[in-house]
């Protein structure tokens, strides 16, 4: 095998390896916070971790793509996460969507909304109503 093949192999095989699952990429392609912070408890707080494990488990079998709501008190938050239509297993888009929710939680501790996009899925939240096609 001549040296540029071998390298070539090389580096497919380290971007097949560095790919969790099979065929699942969870490399972050971007995120943002909104400005605003919840309090750490409360009905904000308490509707946003109802919300994101709402659109974890329901977005798999929902074509990949779901938005919701969830109140708490007075405070109401609006949620979408969609998952890439080629991944072909819904534990797929499931294990995705658990890795996103960290990243926000991450990336953006207790604020009134954020959104995060990894290759293979995408969530987001805020303290109003979006459209789902962002």
């Amino acid at each position: 095998m001549s040296t540029i093949s071998g390298v070539l192999v090389l580096a497919f095989a380290m971007s097949y390896l560095c790919v969790p699952g099979d065929g699942l990429d969870v490399t972050l392609v971007e995120w943002s916070c909104d400005d605003g912070w919840v309090p750490e408890t409360g009905d904000s707080m308490r509707a946003i971790t109802d919300l994101i494990t709402q659109l974890i488990n329901i977005t798999p079998l929902e074509d990949y793509s779901f938005k919701d709501w969830k109140q708490r008190g007075d405070d109401r938050m609006w949620g979408h996460a969609n998952c890439s239509p080629n991944l072909w297993d819904k534990n797929d888009c499931s294990k995705c969507l658990v890795i996103a929710d960290g990243e926000l939680k991450h990336s953006c501790p207790f604020r009134k909304g954020a959104r995060v996009k990894l290759r293979d899925c995408k969530m987001r939240y805020h303290n109003y109503d979006f459209d789902p096609n962002w």
